[in-house]
C-alpha cells in the first residue's frame, strides 16, 4: 500500500503541483484513513461503500467529542477530507489498482463557507499609521525590524499577495523598486500583483535597513530573501504570523491579526469601491470565480449593517 501512497503523492506535487501545505494536510487526511482501515483489518481491494460511511460517521462522532471539548473539526475540514480520499481512489482506478471506486455513489456534504474575517477599518489605520522609531530611540536593529513588519503588512496589503507567495521574493529582484511583480502562486499559476505608493514607500525604508539584519547572519553570503528574521535569515510562515499576533497584542486590535486577513481585506475594499469581480479574482489568482465571490457577500454583510444601524426604519430601530 505504501508504493500507491508514493505515487498518488508524487502524482500531486508534480503533475497538479500542488503546495507544501495541501500536501501536508492530504498527507494527514489520508494517514487518518489508513489508521481506520488498519484498526478494521481492511485492505485498498476490500473498502467498499459501506466501510466509508462508517468511517465518516466515525469522523462525525469524533468531532462532536471535540467539539464537547471546545475543539473543532470545521465543516470545511470534513469536506476537504473526502476530497482528499475521492482524488485517492480516484487515481487508484484510472491506474487500475482497483476495479472500482466505492466513493462513486458518496455524495459531497453541503456546508455552509464562513465569511471571512476582516481588519476592522479602525484596526487598519492603527497598524499602517505612520510611527517614527527613532522618536522611540529603538536601537539600529530595532529599527530594522520595524520597517520589516511594516513592509510586510503594506505588501500583504496592498498587493493581496499569500504568504507563500511574498515570502518566495528575493531581494535581488526588487532592488529597483517596482510598481508591480510577476509572482508564481497556487498551482504554479502564474501572476502580477501590484504595490501601492504606501507600500513601495515602506518597502524602500526597509530594503535601507535590511543590510543590518543580514549582517546578523552567521553565514558569510547570508539569504537573498527579502524579508529577513532578525537572525538575518529567510523568514518563515510561521515568523510572519507571530509579528503579526504581536503586532495585533501591542496595538489593542479588536480582532486577531493573521496574513490572510490582509489579503481579505484587499479584496472586499476592491470591491466595496467599485472593482470588476473578474478583476479581482485575477489579481488574487484565484481558478475559480466562486472563490472569489465570497468577497461580495462580505459587502452586502456591510451594506446591511448600515442599513440596521443608520436607516429610521430598519428592523433595529423599530420600537
Amino acid at each position: 500500500m505504501e508504493n500507491e501512497i508514493n505515487k498518488f503523492f508524487d502524482y500531486l506535487e508534480y503533475e497538479r503541483m500542488l503546495s507544501k501545505n495541501t500536501l501536508r494536510a492530504y498527507k494527514k487526511d489520508l494517514r487518518e484513513l489508513l489508521d481506520y482501515m488498519e484498526s478494521e483489518a481492511l485492505s485498498l481491494k476490500e473498502l467498499k461503500v459501506q466501510h466509508l460511511r462508517a468511517y465518516f460517521s466515525y469522523r462525525l462522532n469524533l468531532k462532536l467529542a471535540l467539539k464537547a471539548k471546545k475543539k473543532s473539526i470545521g465543516s470545511r475540514t470534513q469536506a476537504r477530507k473526502l476530497a482528499t480520499i475521492r482524488s485517492f481512489f480516484s487515481f487508484l482506478e484510472r491506474r487500475k489498482i482497483i476495479k472500482e471506486n466505492p466513493l462513486q455513489s458518496l455524495k459531497n456534504p453541503r456546508f455552509k463557507k464562513p465569511l471571512p474575517s476582516i481588519p476592522t477599518s479602525q484596526d487598519l489605520e492603527k497598524i499602517f499609521s505612520e510611527s517614527n522609531p527613532k522618536k522611540q530611540n529603538k536601537s539600529l536593529l530595532e529599527s530594522a525590524l520595524f520597517w520589516r513588519d511594516k513592509a510586510l503588512c503594506e505588501l500583504l496589503y496592498s498587493s493581496g499577495m499569500r504568504i507563500a507567495e511574498l515570502l518566495s521574493l528575493q531581494f535581488s529582484n526588487l532592488q529597483i523598486l517596482p510598481q508591480q511583480i510577476k509572482i508564481i502562486g497556487k498551482g504554479s499559476r502564474e501572476r502580477v500583483v501590484f504595490l501601492g505608493s504606501d507600500a513601495l514607500q515602506a518597502l524602500d525604508k526597509y530594503c535601507h535597513h535590511r543590510k543590518l539584519l543580514l549582517s546578523q547572519a552567521k553565514s558569510e553570503n547570508g539569504s537573498d530573501a527579502l524579508f529577513l528574521n532578525y537572525r538575518g535569515t529567510a523568514l518563515s510562515d510561521r515568523g510572519a504570523r507571530f509579528i503579526l499576533q504581536k503586532l495585533a497584542s501591542e496595538l489593542g486590535l479588536t480582532k486577531k491579526l493573521s496574513p490572510h486577513k490582509f489579503r481579505h481585506a484587499f479584496a472586499t475594499d476592491l470591491l466595496n469601491n467599485g472593482a470588476d469581480i473578474r478583476i479581482v479574482q485575477e489579481m488574487l489568482g484565484h481558478a475559480s470565480i466562486s472563490t472569489t465571490q465570497i468577497y461580495t457577500h462580505i459587502s452586502q454583510e456591510r451594506l446591511r449593517s448600515v442599513y440596521r444601524n443608520c436607516h429610521p426604519h430598519s428592523a433595529k430601530n423599530l420600537g
